[in-house]
């Protein structure tokens, strides 16, 4: 039996794959599974348009939210395993990133701020990063 505290991700990643060879689905593309995750990411997103907390409330909607999340990550795993991508290795390395991105102490006070001078402020952190990498 499967558990978070208990499988790693290539058991997981074995997991898609297996299912993937049982349907001769292993030709598909690192296109496709894009696409899929594209798709899977708006039909989770659906369940929070009208009313973000309903699956908090109804169980029905929660289990299809758990569904749809997991969707995304049968998509991540799957694409994954096709571009050789180490999930934990660059999880690690974006976490990085985006530490030097988005600062601690910045972020606590940007957290002070209403919502449109939130978006003016990830808005001026995203053109200093980029041109901090171009450069």
């Amino acid at each position: 039996m499967f558990s978070d505290q208990k499988t790693t991700i290539s058991e997981l990643r074995e997991l898609c794959q297996k299912f993937r060879l049982e349907r001769n689905w292993q030709k598909a593309s690192a296109a496709t599974f894009a696409k899929d995750i594209a798709v899977e990411a708006g039909e989770l997103l659906d369940h929070f348009v009208w009313d973000e907390d309903a699956y908090l409330h109804d169980p029905l909607i929660a289990k299809e939210v758990h569904h749809e999340l997991v969707d995304v990550l049968y998509g991540v795993l799957a694409m994954s395993d096709i571009l050789k991508i180490d999930l934990s290795t660059t999880l690690q390395e974006k976490i990085k990133i985006l530490a030097k991105k988005y600062p601690v102490a910045a972020c606590r006070k940007k957290n002070q701020l209403d919502c449109t001078e939130r978006m003016r402020w990830y808005t001026k952190r995203r053109s200093l990063f980029r041109k901090k990498k171009n450069v």
